[in-house]
């Protein structure tokens, strides 16, 4: 899932929040895979 959400030349540091998007929404109960993507494209509410 990482690789279909990654961009090529995207800093180490937007690659790690991308990556904490992912986890978070995976521990808040998203478990389908497209779902997972299409809620890992937007920043966390914080």
């Amino acid at each position: 899932m990482f690789d279909r959400l990654k961009i090529e030349g995207q800093s180490e540091q937007r690659r790690e929040a991308l990556a904490s998007r992912i986890i978070a929404n995976f521990w808040a109960g998203i478990t389908d895979e497209d779902e997972l993507v299409l809620a890992s494209k937007l920043p966390l509410g914080r």
